[in-house]
């Protein structure tokens, strides 16, 4: 059962009315117990954001999962991966993609005009910076390293910040490439810049999902990312490349991309004409509670 110490300081909490789903959508104990315990509902359904891999230690977790009604992961990739974790949730998972304001995304991407080097490839990576376990920001320098000795005249820009910017600036300094890579800091409205950019660069060594793929493609931005499960229920391969996910993988990708003429007209095309539609996620979410559930 989930702990004692949530039903001591939620022993008086009361949430009025009846409710045909109840729903945990942060991914945390404490949300689940509120959901399951505190809300009187036909069903209770918890949503679940991260790769199990890559979660670390899940003990807390092995009771509230068990003890909600129905589990959600927001990829495919992610309901087998928690079955693999999770045996015992065979039959009580569904999968519900993240939804997007394409036209809210578009919009914000047009309020302000990013100069980027003309006449030069210009990358953009907009993600929290993480240098060795999630994100793979380490990779960058590298990339970077190799894509100048071979004489290719681009730049890279980094939205994004954490606690190991001050490390990452260290690498970028080690690697002799600071005249090509860009640190921006948290910027509100990263949408101009990945519109304005030639190519989107994901390093993730794993994502849930990968939301940032998407609004790439949503604003017209081919997408080169180091290949993870989910990878494939968001990326479509005429959109960009799913790479071998390394540093080399990458790499290979990006110059492929850069010195292939014909092949990045090809994508950079595709994505432009591609279309987003929120229906399927819609579908998914409505089928929470309704009669259409598929069970994996």
């Amino acid at each position: 059962k989930i702990g004692f110490w949530n039903t001591v300081v939620y022993s008086t909490l009361k949430i009025k009315g009846s409710y045909d789903l109840a729903i945990a959508f942060r991914q945390d104990p404490t949300d689940y117990y509120i959901a399951k315990y505190k809300i009187k509902s036909k069903k209770h359904v918890g949503f679940y954001h991260a790769d199990p891999d890559y979660v670390g230690d899940t003990s807390s977790w092995d009771a509230c999962l068990s003890e909600m009604d129905l589990i959600v992961g927001v990829s495919k990739a992610i309901c087998n991966g928690l079955l693999c974790h999770y045996p015992g949730l065979k039959g009580k998972l569904r999968t519900v993609y993240n939804m997007f304001d394409a036209e809210m995304i578009r919009k914000k991407a047009s309020e302000e005009k990013i100069e980027y080097e003309k006449n030069i490839f210009n990358i953009v990576t907009v993600s929290r910076i993480d240098l060795y376990t999630h994100k793979q920001h380490n990779r960058i320098p590298k990339i970077c390293k190799k894509l100048k000795k071979n004489g290719v005249k681009f730049h890279w820009t980094i939205v994004g910040g954490g606690e190991e910017k001050a490390n990452l600036q260290e690498l970028i300094r080690k690697n002799d490439v600071n005249d090509v890579i860009t640190l921006t800091g948290v910027k509100e409205n990263p949408y101009p810049y990945v519109k304005t950019a030639d190519l989107f660069v994901l390093t993730s060594m794993s994502e849930s999902y990968g939301m940032v793929v998407m609004e790439a493609l949503i604003l017209g931005t081919p997408v080169v990312a180091g290949d993870y499960p989910a990878l494939k229920e968001i990326l479509p391969e005429n959109c960009g490349i799913r790479a071998e996910n390394s540093m080399e993988g990458i790499y290979m990708a990006i110059n492929k991309v850069i010195n292939d003429k014909e092949f990045y007209e090809k994508i950079k095309k595709n994505s432009m004409e591609f279309s987003y539609s929120p229906e399927e996620s819609y579908i998914q979410f409505l089928e929470l509670g309704g009669k259409k559930d598929v069970q994996i």
